[in-house]
């Protein structure tokens, strides 16, 4: 069943939201009225689920949630969106209190940890939060302990650095994320993250899978997914190599002369590829049904035509040609 979520209609006439970009209105919007919100304004959320909802790429979620939490207005911890002013805005009955009290006790340790580590310094922007739950007679305790102390802390937070959730049921460190990323690409583990988590969903639980990392890289393999190869540069050859025709010198780099595309890319495959095989690339010429890029090394020209053609042709929207230090411009 829906619930109903209203937002006062001076919300376009905050000074803060005045500011804002079209993108950002968007997600600060979402941010307080999609499904998951509550009326404490703390409830755990993924990018992704954002991106598919707002249709804003997972890089300009990530800015504009930078963005929010240096103005403190809203912040994002391991899944979980913190909105700064929900709880202080809201006109609460008995009965809202009551509710208020039970979404907070259930939150997570580490929700709680990272509030009550803010809340006392307003410099955090969590005075309006910490007075909001004083309101509803929370007893910011964890777990129903006394007062945690600072070996306590770091314990919880050295924790919290070991496993991040993903989705529903997906657990990895930052460590093993960025591994998978690097070896099979972004689009491939994502996409085997959600197949993953929606297999554990469905109640299947086997001792050899309760390493979420080990289990996403056996079934890649067993999908038939090569790792991302490194490519290792040959030794030059002993002959002379060609020189570089004089029109070349005065050719930008293809991301100088067309930033679009080469961030475009850069969403899509890691850093160690960009920097290998399109930072090199000189911009030569665009038309309506071409574009033509130039590196003087052929193996790049070969290496990103067996690899990287779909990538391109989605992203330029037209063929694309590169050429090389053997080709007339």
């Amino acid at each position: 069943m829906a619930t109903n979520r209203y937002v006062n209609t001076h919300f376009w006439d905050d000074e803060y939201i005045e500011k804002l970009n079209i993108s950002e209105k968007l997600l600060f919007l979402y941010l307080i009225t999609n499904p998951l919100a509550n009326i404490c304004g703390i409830y755990e959320i993924t990018k992704k689920r954002m991106k598919d909802n707002t249709g804003l790429k997972t890089s300009i979620i990530e800015k504009t949630l930078n963005k929010f939490q240096a103005d403190k207005k809203a912040f994002y911890v391991n899944n979980y969106i913190i909105m700064k002013n929900t709880l202080k805005n809201q006109k609460l009955n008995d009965n809202m209190r009551l509710g208020a009290e039970k979404i907070y006790t259930e939150l997570p340790d580490f929700v709680k940890l990272f509030i009550n580590n803010n809340k006392e310094n307003a410099l955090e922007g969590f005075e309006s939060l910490s007075n909001a739950l004083n309101n509803i007679n929370i007893n910011n305790n964890i777990n129903s302990n006394v007062n945690i102390n600072e070996n306590e802390n770091k314990e919880e937070k050295k924790s919290l650095s070991q496993k991040i959730k993903f989705l529903d049921e997906v657990f990895l460190t930052q460590k093993e994320y960025d591994g998978l990323i690097e070896d099979y690409g972004e689009r491939m583990v994502n996409g085997k993250i959600e197949d993953a988590d929606e297999w554990l969903a469905q109640g299947n639980r086997r001792k050899n899978y309760t390493d979420h990392n080990k289990m996403i890289r056996k079934w890649l393999r067993k999908d038939g997914v090569n790792k991302i190869e490194k490519y290792k540069e040959p030794k030059p050859e002993k002959e002379q190599p060609i020189p570089e025709p004089e029109w070349v010198k005065e050719l930008k780099s293809f991301q100088e002369a067309c930033p679009k595309y080469f961030k475009e890319i850069d969403e899509y495959i890691n850093v160690y590829s960009l920097n290998s095989w399109f930072k090199p690339l000189k911009f030569i010429s665009e038309t309506d049904k071409l574009i033509s890029l130039y590196t003087p090394k052929q193996y790049i020209v070969s290496w990103i035509n067996e690899h990287y053609s779909p990538l391109l042709e989605g992203v330029f929207k037209k063929d694309f040609v590169i050429k090389s230090v053997n080709d007339n411009q």
